[in-house]
């Protein structure tokens, strides 16, 4: 599917960059360099850029980043692999140098933030097995609560299809994923676009603050949903 219908053109201009690779509608931000695309593609993409190599280095080579910090790249492995949170109950965790937190992209967390794989080895080994997900933008279920998600071809909201950004599988299952599992009944296929923009402008303006391209694409992402949702 290519990037040209009236969302993608929106989300575009929200957070333009550009496209490294003519086999993937995939496109790399100007500013921070998170790749974006429809959730098929990146899936594919996820699996070529896992093991490094050249179509890595094509999106490398247009500021392609996958994580907050510099050390946030391939090779990955792509696919299931065995859980670790048995394998580290009862420990206790492993103190983190500053020098590692200091890698991190935003100051200010660089005195208070602590990754799971820094402190556990069992974790680092999961993550770094389990590397690469794409992350809708706007959570999926919560479109499918609002009856968006239907899947036909022309709609770009279908799982399938819907807006995504790839990302390291840790950033999408402990920042991304619990920002907003709670808050998936809060919606409904009854709900007039002017309560859902409004209650998903607070959600996912806290989950993506200080991510200003992932926040402008959920902004043009949710003025969409306005659009489509009458009343």
């Amino acid at each position: 599917m290519a990037l040209n219908s009236s969302l993608w053109t929106a989300i575009q201009a929200a957070a333009p960059g550009l496209f490294p690779d003519k086999d993937f509608d995939a496109y790399v931000t100007h500013g921070f360099g998170w790749i974006i695309g429809p959730y098929n593609e990146l899936c594919d993409l996820a699996h070529e850029i896992a093991p490094g190599g050249k179509t890595w280095t094509k999106f490398k080579g247009h500021g392609a980043r996958l994580g907050r910090r510099g050390d946030d790249m391939p090779p990955f492995v792509v696919g299931h692999v065995p859980g670790f949170r048995k394998k580290i109950k009862g420990k206790a965790p492993l103190v983190v140098p500053q020098k590692v937190r200091n890698q991190r992209a935003d100051p200010a967390e660089r005195k208070t933030g602590t990754r799971q794989d820094d402190q556990f080895p069992e974790a680092a080994d999961y993550f770094e097995k389990k590397g690469l997900e794409a992350h809708h933008i706007v959570e999926k279920s919560i479109l499918g609560k609002l009856g968006l998600n239907g899947d036909n071809a022309k709609n770009d909201f279908a799982d399938i299809r819907a807006p995504c950004v790839l990302v390291m599988a840790q950033l999408h299952r402990r920042k991304f994923t619990p920002g907003v599992g709670g808050a998936r009944d809060d919606y409904s296929s009854g709900m007039k676009g002017s309560a859902a923009k409004k209650k998903l402008t607070t959600l996912f303006g806290g989950l993506y603050a200080g991510l200003d391209e992932l926040d402008a694409i959920a902004k043009a992402i949710i003025a969409e949903v306005g659009n489509r949702k009458a009343g």
